[in-house]
This record gives C-alpha cells, sequence and structure tokens, in this order.
C-alpha cells in the first residue's frame, strides 16, 4: 500500500492533496503517514513529503469527519461537528435503554438470572451497534431477528422433555444426592463441605417448586461427577446432561433472544432521540450521514476534482456501511486501491 501510494506521487498521477488512503486503526494511519514521508524524503522529494497531510490519511472516522467539516455548509451541519466521547454516548444509550425496556426488567432479569446471562446491556449494546453499522432500521432488525430464532431453533433440536416433567426428575434426583452431600460434609475435607453448600443452595430454589439456573445446574453436576459418589449423583448428572432438550430451557433461550432484539428495536429509536435532544452524534452518526452527503451533486462535483487515488487497507473489517461510503468515495476517485484479506473477513 505504501509502495503504491510513494510511486503514485512520485510519477504525478496523483497529488499529495488528491490521495485518500483509509487504515484500521489511529497508530496505522500514523505509521502510514511516517512511512510515506520517510520515502519521500529519500527520494529527494521534501516538497512531496511536506504536503502529505494536505491529502486525507486516517481511519475512516477520522476521513468522515474532516469530509463533514469540509463540506459542513452543504450538509446543514456544523463546521464543528464532534463525535461524542464513549463514556457520553454508553449514558445516552441506557437512558434509550431505560425507555424500552420499561415494565420489562423482571422478566428480562429472571431470564438473565436463569442462563446466567448477567451482562446481557452489553449484548444488547452489541446488537444495536451491529444493526447500525449494517444500516438497519427496526423493520430489517425484526426481520434479522426471526431469522436468529429459527437458526437457533435449529440447532437446539426439538425438545425431548417438558419442564414440569424436568423439574420433577431433578428433585428426585437431587433428593437421592443431598443426604450423601451431607453425610460427607461432616468430616474436615473443604471441597466436600463446598459441594454441600452447592446442593443446598439448589434444595432452596427446588423447595419453592422453581426451575435453578442452568448455569447453577451444570456446575453442580460438574463437581458431583466424582467415581465415589457415582451412586448417588449418577441419575442427577444426566438429568442436567438432557437440559439442553428440555423445553423448559429452550424456552428461556428464546425469549432472551426475542426479548433482546426487540429491546433493541426500541432502542434504536429511542437512542436516535436522545442524542438529537442533546445535540450530538457518534461515529455511527458521522458514518450515514457522510454517506448521505456523498451524493450531493456539489459535494460529487468538488470530490471528482480533487480524489486522484483512494487506498483502503483492511477492507476485510469493514462494515456494510463503512463499505457503502468507500464505495460512494471510490465512484468519485480517478484510481483506487483497496487492499483486504480473505483470510481473515
Amino acid at each position: 500500500l505504501t509502495g503504491d501510494l510513494v510511486n503514485a506521487l512520485l510519477d504525478g498521477t496523483a497529488r499529495p492533496e488528491g490521495v485518500m488512503a483509509m487504515t484500521y486503526t489511529v497508530k496505522a494511519a500514523a505509521e502510514l503517514e511516517s512511512r510515506i514521508r520517510g520515502r519521500l524524503l529519500a527520494a529527494g522529494r521534501p516538497d512531496l513529503a511536506a504536503r502529505v497531510r494536505d491529502g486525507y490519511i486516517g481511519t475512516i472516522h477520522s476521513v468522515c469527519q474532516r469530509l463533514l467539516r469540509e463540506f459542513a455548509l452543504d450538509a446543514g451541519l456544523s463546521p464543528y461537528l464532534e463525535p461524542i466521547p464513549e463514556g457520553e454516548r454508553r449514558r445516552l444509550f441506557d437512558v434509550a435503554m431505560a425507555t424500552g425496556n420499561a415494565g420489562r426488567e423482571t422478566e428480562l432479569n429472571a431470564l438473565a438470572t436463569r442462563l446466567a446471562f448477567d451482562d446481557w446491556p452489553q449484548t444488547l449494546r452489541e446488537i444495536v451497534d451491529t444493526a447500525r453499522n449494517n444500516d438497519m432500521d427496526a423493520t430489517t432488525l425484526a426481520r434479522s431477528a426471526q431469522e436468529s430464532r429459527e437458526g437457533l431453533q435449529r440447532l437446539l433440536g426439538p425438545p425431548t422433555m417438558d419442564g414440569p416433567t424436568y423439574l420433577a426428575r431433578l428433585k428426585v434426583a437431587h433428593a437421592k444426592l443431598q443426604p450423601k452431600l451431607d453425610e460427607m460434609a461432616a468430616g474436615t475435607v473443604k471441597a466436600a463441605k463446598e459441594r454441600c453448600n452447592l446442593g443446598l443452595q439448589l434444595k432452596q430454589v427446588l423447595d419453592r417448586n422453581e426451575m435453578p439456573s442452568w448455569h447453577d445446574q451444570v456446575q453442580f453436576a460438574s463437581k458431583v461427577g466424582l467415581n465415589n459418589l457415582q451412586s448417588w449423583a449418577g441419575e442427577l448428572i444426566a438429568v442436567v446432561n438432557e437440559h439442553l432438550t428440555c423445553a423448559a430451557f429452550q424456552d428461556d433461550l428464546r425469549n432472551m433472544q426475542q426479548a433482546l432484539f426487540n429491546l433493541a428495536g426500541r432502542a434504536l429509536d429511542a437512542f436516535v432521540k436522545e442524542k438529537a435532544a442533546a445535540g450530538v452524534v457518534d461515529f455511527g452518526d458521522m458514518l450515514a450521514i457522510t454517506q448521505g452527503i456523498l451524493a450531493q451533486p456539489t459535494v460529487v462535483t468538488a470530490l471528482k476534482a480533487r480524489l486522484d487515488l483512494v487506498l483502503v487497507d483492511e477492507l476485510q473489517d469493514t462494515s456494510p456501511l463503512q463499505l457503502a461510503v468507500i464505495s460512494a468515495l471510490a465512484g468519485l476517485a480517478r484510481r483506487n486501491i483497496w487492499v483486504g484479506d480473505r483470510k481473515q473477513a
């Protein structure tokens, strides 16, 4: 990439101010600029080296930010448009999430407890970010959710046992095992006492006729899978090993998945409103706005006259929205070089 760019500058097919080179990280962009300047100086062209920074060299976000600043009046935007810090972005997203999640906290937290999925808000943010990076609205996201549900069901297969039957079998198996654990805990072995305590915690939930968290069940089964406990623990281990085909477990997974996608759809709209009310944008907004201004006639004319060469490194790491911006810019340049690794795509 560096060689192609330097050669284009040296042979005059590209002007420094007509070069747009986008890399994946800030560090990589700085290293690219340094290498270009170094090679131009070594080639005896300090005049070109001094003009390298007149071009667009940086990450796609920094390039978009510069374009928005330069064409702010054409887009009807402030020339001082800056992406909000990540901390503020997370705060606004949490407000949007709370708005969309109103009235469903108890249900979601119960599902999260049974699935040991405490960090579901982070997963929700990732779904929303992925949707925005793919330029998806709430309707498109809903279609993706349906495809995800169908894929999940194919992976799980049909249930072989209903929830009440599974719970009844688990109670019987646990009742057979716990007295033995109590007996072994009377000694001085620390591990035996820990197994007993886990069993008692499970018993408290079972005595309420509730389903223990699936994580706790699997963890407990792994702790009691000892040769000297086989006669007492074998039945419980066998039951827990069937939890993937239990209708209650599959329902929990599907309900959690559906709740996250539904909430993501509502959070998408609420997040837009929260940012608009605060008068701020994030990196995702900057990409979408840039895509929009690249279709405006005045911007198209200006960039066609300016762009000699567009280079893109690590193309396999671009999102669909980033690729849309890159493709629009490529259509305005005299020459394009894109570098990617199919093995990393």
